[in-house]
């Protein structure tokens, strides 16, 4: 099973498999309360600033977004094939899953093959 979170919220034993997927570590967080930190399926820099100063809307982020990370399989796959064996659960510090790239990502994961 996949799911999301932010990282603030409480960490809960169905989470499973806890996986970062920000460019940097968040305020507070102890290593301990993170199993895998995956960068490279975070938003880069410029289209995070770009986001979060709105000056751009959702879709085109979502559309920019899946576009930075459809190079990603190896790590795609990887989340894939743990998600069907245990809990995954992706973070970030996003409070409102609605718009963060971590439901992207976890629809992304959820469409991608495995061979």
């Amino acid at each position: 099973m996949l799911k999301t979170k932010s990282v603030y919220e409480r960490k809960e034993a169905d989470d499973g498999l806890r996986v970062l997927v920000m460019r940097e570590w968040p305020r507070g967080i102890e290593r301990e309360d993170i199993d895998e930190w995956i960068v490279e399926l975070s938003p880069s820099p410029e289209l995070d600033m770009e986001w979060t100063g709105r000056r751009i809307e959702w879709d085109d982020y979502e559309k920019r977004y899946r576009r930075e990370v459809e190079g990603q399989v190896p790590h795609l796959r990887y989340l894939k094939e743990l998600s069907e064996r245990k809990n995954v659960t992706l973070l970030c510090w996003e409070g409102m899953e609605d718009l963060c790239h971590r439901r992207v990502l976890r629809r992304m994961v959820e469409e991608t093959k495995l061979q």
